[in-house]
């Protein structure tokens, strides 16, 4: 009888010790990754694309999480050097997230691509443009456009609106992937239309330049315009020195340049500054503005298109995680791929069958220390 009750008692015991590690295991966090250039005179829009996802990943978990599960951010900083950026993507999936969100640079993203392909994990990123990541079927989606519309409109813009025929070209060659392929689209579509290319002269923002010298050479050839393709720092930068070399005609930028670290480091000399983007800081959406008061709140500044599209990212990965229960790539990116139409803060946007997306174009220029939109709405 004894012996009957200690077998009782264990058996018990036993029931108990599995239904508590059950429960454990439910109420564990799911890991998801963030990956960026943190650190560096690039970090301004991966600081930004991080304290999207932040948001985005603090507002699930109010809610709830994924069925009481609370989702857990692990941030990784790339420094915008190849190697590393290999070095903690590995990091991440040795922490066996669920999913990565990164990088922010297209030059980051072709870093790692081959990795995250070859260990099947899904990749979001919330900026990455490069047409050297278009119309595949692999691991690695995103929330922002190619480089095709973008430069199509840039082209369109400044030969049919402003109505110049020459200009000069800046490009930034510690960001490559995207600086030479949205070169090459840019000027295939600007000469299509008529234009010249007055000239084009690299940097390496990773490397010791000077400004001035790089302004003369692109100056030297009586441009009527300048095209930069830089980070926000360096735009603000070089604008600053092509003003002070007394060329007054018009200015442009591409997507990536769209910073208010553009702003800052240029001052009034940015006024009148023209680029293309995506993200319109002045928009009235119901939802937008929602998310911008909460992301003033939590983080004490205006939300640029870094935060917005990192907040996109976000979401595009927390609603796959609540559609099925697979959390493998492929289940992810089908969830993803099946779904195509997300809606986003300005509107809908659409994620293609090789998971490239197509969001509407919109021209802006600094005005008053702001950026506003001046195409037609």
């Amino acid at each position: 009888m004894v012996k009957r009750g200690l077998i009782f008692i264990l058996s018990l015991i036993i029931i108990l010790a599995l239904t508590g590690c059950g429960q454990e295991q439910e109420t564990d966090p799911v890991q998801i990754g963030f990956v960026g250039s943190l650190s560096g005179r690039v970090s301004d829009l991966s600081v930004s694309g991080r304290d999207g996802v932040i948001l985005a990943v603090e507002q699930f978990n109010a809610e709830g999480g994924l069925g009481g599960r609370p989702v857990q951010l692990l941030t990784r900083d790339d420094g915008h050097d190849r190697g590393q950026a290999r070095e903690v993507v590995k990091e991440l999936i040795e922490e066996e997230v669920v999913g990565i969100i990164g990088h922010m640079t297209s030059s980051m993203t072709r870093a790692t691509v081959h990795l995250i392909n070859q260990e099947r994990v899904l990749m979001i990123s919330p900026t990455t443009s490069t047409s050297f990541l278009e119309g595949l079927h692999d691991f690695f989606l995103r929330v922002f456009p190619g480089h095709r519309a973008e430069t199509r409109a840039l082209a369109e813009y400044i030969y049919n609106d402003k109505g110049i025929e020459r200009v000069g070209v800046l490009y930034d060659l510690s960001n490559h992937e995207y600086t030479i392929d949205w070169y090459s689209h840019f000027r295939r579509e600007f000469t299509a239309r008529g234009g010249e290319i007055s000239s084009s002269v690299p940097f390496s923002s990773g490397a010791d330049f000077s400004y001035n010298a790089v302004v003369e050479r692109i100056l030297f050839h009586e441009p009527e315009g300048v095209v930069l393709i830089t980070g926000g720092v360096d735009a603000g930068r070089f604008v600053q020195q092509i003003r002070n070399s007394n060329f007054r005609k018009p200015l442009f930028g591409a997507a990536w340049t769209k910073s208010n670290e553009l702003i800052h480091h240029g001052g009034r000399a940015v006024e009148g500054f023209n680029l293309v983007q995506f993200f319109d800081p002045g928009a009235r959406d119901e939802e937008y503005l929602a998310f911008s008061e909460e992301y003033r709140e939590r983080f004490g500044r205006e939300p640029e298109f870094g935060a917005f599209f990192g907040y996109e990212a976000a979401r595009v990965l927390l609603w796959a995680l609540e559609d099925t229960s697979d959390w493998s790539a492929e289940s992810l990116r089908e969830v993803i791929i099946n779904r195509g139409t997300f809606p986003g803060l300005q509107g809908d946007f659409f994620i293609d069958r090789f998971g490239d997306s197509i969001i509407e174009e919109k021209i802006f220029q600094v005005k008053d220390g702001a950026f506003q939109r001046v195409d037609n709405q």
